[in-house]
């Protein structure tokens, strides 16, 4: 078995990791630039960690993420130290920048200011004259020129059941977008059987296995609009730069997690187990099909990443308690690419978080802003590609 040793970075255990998947969907396949649609799409998922990745891709369960490194290159992102909320993660991944923080309102002196953020990729290629789909990811909602963004308006708790004012950007689009909302009662019951399996459920109390069904039900459904969303606007609209944010893999962890059988500070009945204990994997599976339905919604041949700011390694003992915040997230993500640029069974070595953006915008063919502190990664490209994208800035050594 070849694992994919994301701590510490060791690139060769990624590498084998690449190649074996690239050999067995046949070597040296590469991806081809449609003739029409977006020069790149982005797949964002919270949480995808490679260290649960791995069985399920090996055991053939997750066919999308497989095709995927097999035709392109892939490997470990370091993320920022110390660990930091999803939202500030993926806010340095947008610009570039490991000061970076999620926009938003912060207490100074008793009241409120408002705190801008950096500039983000998109909008940096939406200035380049890029026509650019935001879906999902957190920054402060912008009209983009000939674009759309759709902001974090949709909700997570199993106690909202509504649609709160849309954050869309154009306004003219957020009745068409606001329908498109699925709610946790919005599908059969039966369909979480995926997850929950309904037999073993029938053992456990009738209180835990409700309270948990509706939060699996509010994550699924905050994911399937998100897909909804993204899938309508890959149909309706031309673009050159596509990214959507799917969050449901990272609360699924935090809130699930501890019936793994994993060490952590909580006491978990076998019975419980036994009904809970494959939420997580299988929602994997479940991510595997969203990703292949947002590729499945663009041209086909449209350059791919799918990539995420951090993993997810639990609970960890933090002196007399365990930390189950940021600490839980393993510091390292993933990132897969496939593109015309890069040859397929390679890996991507010394990839920060903060690189992520000006990568992205120099595969797009835009050069990064200044202001951004990372650097176009060159790692996994053929010779043609390496020197399309030391056009727009150098190696770092």
């Amino acid at each position: 078995m070849f694992r994919i040793r994301i701590r510490g970075l060791a690139p060769v255990a990624v590498a084998a990791f690449c190649v074996l998947l690239a050999c067995a969907a046949g070597c040296g396949r590469r991806a081809e630039t449609p003739a029409e649609g977006p020069r790149l799409a982005i797949i964002a998922v919270d949480a995808l960690d490679s260290e649960w990745m791995e069985p399920l891709i090996e055991a053939g369960r997750l066919p999308h993420l497989a095709q995927l490194i097999a035709e392109g290159v892939c490997g470990p992102v370091r993320g920022p130290d110390p660990q930091r909320r999803p939202d500030a993660l993926w806010s340095v991944a947008a610009a570039g920048h490991p000061a970076a923080k999620a926009p938003g309102y912060r207490r100074m002196g008793g009241r409120a200011v408002k705190v801008p953020g950096m500039t983000p990729f998109w909008e940096t290629a939406a200035a380049a004259g890029l026509r650019t789909v935001v879906v999902g990811w957190p920054g402060e909602l912008r009209d983009l020129p000939g674009g759309v963004m759709v902001g974090e308006y949709l909700p997570y708790s199993p106690r909202r059941d509504h649609l709160p004012t849309p954050a869309v950007r154009p306004d003219s689009l957020a009745e068409e977008l606001s329908a498109l909302h699925v709610g946790k009662s919005d599908f059969p019951p039966d369909e979480l059987a995926r997850f929950i399996d309904p037999e073993a459920a029938a053992k456990v109390p009738e209180s835990i296995i409700t309270s948990e069904r509706n939060m699996l039900a509010a994550i699924y459904a905050d994911d399937l609009t998100t897909l909804d969303t993204a899938r309508r606007l890959a149909a309706r609209r031309e673009c050159d730069l596509f990214t959507v944010r799917y969050r449901g893999l990272g609360e699924i962890s935090r809130n699930f997690w501890r019936y793994t059988g994993r060490p952590g500070p909580w006491s978990v009945t076998p019975e419980q187990r036994a009904a809970l204990g494959q939420v997580v994997e299988r929602y994997y599976e479940f991510v595997d099909d969203l990703i292949g339905e947002t590729l499945a919604g663009l041209p086909a041949g449209t350059p791919a990443v799918v990539v995420s700011a951090f993993g997810w390694r639990g609970p960890v003992p933090a002196g007399d308690v365990w930390d189950a915040g940021p600490g839980a997230q393993r510091p390292e993500g993933w990132l897969v690419m496939r593109t015309p640029r890069h040859e397929a069974g390679a890996a991507i070595e010394r990839m920060r978080l903060e690189d992520l953006a000006p990568t992205l915008l120099a595969l797009a063919g835009v050069a990064p802003d200044p202001a951004m502190a990372g650097v176009v990664r060159t790692g996994g490209a053929d010779r043609a590609g390496r020197r399309f994208l030391e056009d727009f800035a150098g190696e770092a050594p």
